[in-house]
């Protein structure tokens, strides 16, 4: 992928996954200006990351990684791919959010 592409690609993923500015209710008419992208595909995120580094520059002793699982899978593994996907060091991950198991009602299913 040349640097065209991925400029294209890489606010694309930005215009339709990431987050936008918000508001900071910590203070009056302040508001947070980060540079965030959800998502749960490997590719996606490898994409994003090269966009950032190579696109935007960013200083990436400034990225942070945070992942979003449930309480039964292994969470070393699991930030060991994110940050190889991701390439951010294992050290800039925040803190896990830890998810509930979604409850299948049966009755909604019969």
């Amino acid at each position: 992928m040349n640097i065209r592409e991925l400029t294209i690609i890489g606010a694309m993923l930005y215009a339709c996954e990431g987050t936008k500015a918000r508001r900071d209710y910590r203070g009056k008419d302040r508001y947070i200006y980060s540079i965030e992208l959800t998502n749960s595909d490997l590719n996606i995120i490898n994409i994003f990351s090269l966009f950032l580094k190579k696109i935007i520059k960013v200083d990436w002793s400034r990225v942070r990684g945070q992942l979003f699982i449930y309480p039964d899978l292994n969470e070393e593994k699991l930030k060991s791919v994110w940050s190889k996907a991701s390439q951010i060091p294992l050290t800039q991950f925040q803190k896990i959010i830890y998810l509930e198991k979604k409850q299948v009602n049966l009755n909604v299913i019969r």
